[in-house]
């Protein structure tokens, strides 16, 4: 069986291509789409994800699984016509993912990957096998929290999906169309920019909610971009007790977490309750075994803490009275935490079966919020890929990935190494 690459996977998750058990095709339309999309040079992200995309390609273009088709037949009318009917219009890319697959498919089974629900509805009705990149990659697959839809305004049948979300969102009828899990956002994408976002509750759609939050140490707290009002969405939802933030450096992970966690405090009395794991960070030097107390043992995990709420000698005071206490994960068996708000940071430093152990300890009136960035795992056997799989299709969980880095301009340089 081989299969034809949509974009959308290619920019979204590009590591499928390593799967030396798939077959896969690129085809000329999905690099003049790819060529397209780099001239909307003020869209930072999608510019990133095209040059992840580049720089996998040119990883495996000697793979004996990789099929490049180098041009075009000389007249794409007559070969779509051929292929899948006169109707079609020529210069729309699906159109020839789709009259490829059925043309290889007469001689070698050929399907499709994509994760775009009406390229893969097209396919399955004109016979085509779709699969979504989620079904090669399976276990090294991260769920995101977010599905993006790509709007384009110019095809009915976009138009019909975003114009039914909004006509469901005034009645108690469900409506699903990109079958999201409970909880799960989808973040609405038109003209290079995001243009509206929503969250999947009881089967159908509701509005993701501007929200800001409030604590003692600080002004009032602003989402500072389209993911953060997910985030902030989610962390105010108390109907989900477990909730986890994606992303690498500098995307408001913490910021966002420890924010809400003093919000809660503020409103609830609730204590703080922050699990540290010492682990030794890559790319450091071993240094023996720390001294000191278990928090100053402790002390280079929590300290992000100070860097919210802005003063070192604030966090102490805090600690002293027992409004946010610090927690190592190897203490935490026959321990229950009630009235707490339980934060795991670094998350993709533990194993599966300390993240179990902690999950086992939430107790009457808690929540646990976790963070984490897979990519930059200092362990070798992460429990963070499988902790999320295992829970994302639970009501119980929640989880927004956060993609735009809002520290400095030189920081942002450290993704161009």
């Amino acid at each position: 069986m081989q299969y034809i690459v949509d974009i959308n996977v290619l920019l979204h998750e590009p590591a499928v291509l390593k799967n030396p058990s798939y077959n896969f095709i690129l085809l000329p339309t999905l690099f003049r789409e790819m060529e397209k999309l780099e001239q909307r040079k003020g869209d930072y992200r999608l510019q990133m994800s095209i040059r992840d995309a580049k720089r996998m390609i040119e990883s495996v273009k000697n793979n004996n699984n990789i099929t490049f088709i180098t041009q075009d037949p000389s007249d794409k009318v007559d070969f779509i016509a051929s292929s899948i009917g006169k109707d079609y219009d020529a210069d729309y890319a699906d159109n020839l993912y789709l009259s490829y697959a059925v043309f290889y498919n007469n001689n070698t089974p050929t399907g499709i990957v994509t994760n775009d629900i009406l390229l893969s509805h097209k396919a399955k009705s004109l016979g085509i096998t779709s699969i979504k990149s989620d079904d090669i990659s399976k276990n090294s697959h991260l769920y995101s929290g977010v599905y993006v839809f790509n709007y384009d305004k110019t095809l009915d049948e976009h138009n019909e999906i975003y114009s039914n979300i909004y006509k469901y969102l005034k009645t108690d009828e469900q409506y699903n169309p990109f079958d999201l899990f409970e909880n799960e956002y989808l973040e609405v994408i038109s003209d290079g920019g995001v243009i509206d976002s929503f969250k999947c509750k009881n089967g159908k759609y509701v509005k993701t909610k501007y929200l800001t939050m409030e604590n003692d140490y600080d002004d009032d707290i602003a989402p500072a971009n389209e993911r953060q009002q997910m985030a902030f969405d989610l962390m105010l939802d108390q109907d989900v007790p477990v909730k986890c933030l994606l992303g690498t450096f500098g995307v408001g992970k913490d910021y966002t977490i420890i924010n809400y966690a003093l919000q809660v405090q503020k409103l609830e009395d609730k204590q703080i309750i922050w699990i540290g794991n010492p682990v030794i960070t890559r790319g450091t030097q071993e240094i023996g075994f720390l001294p000191g107390t278990q928090d100053e043992k402790l002390k280079g995990s929590y300290m992000v803490l100070a860097d919210v709420i802005g003063d070192e000698g604030m966090l102490d005071y805090l600690i002293m009275n027992e409004k946010i206490k610090i927690e190592y994960v190897g203490n935490l068996r026959s321990r229950t935490f009630n009235d707490a708000t339980i934060i795991v940071g670094e998350a993709q430093n533990y194993t599966i079966e300390q993240l179990q152990l902690i999950i086992s300890r939430v107790g009457i009136n808690s929540e646990l919020i976790l963070n984490g960035d897979i990519i930059q795992s200092d362990i070798d056997y992460s429990g963070l890929p499988r902790f999320i799989n295992s829970l994302k299709k639970n009501k119980l969980y929640g989880q927004v990935t956060l993609t735009d880095v809002e520290r400095s301009e030189v920081a942002k340089l450290s993704l161009e190494i």
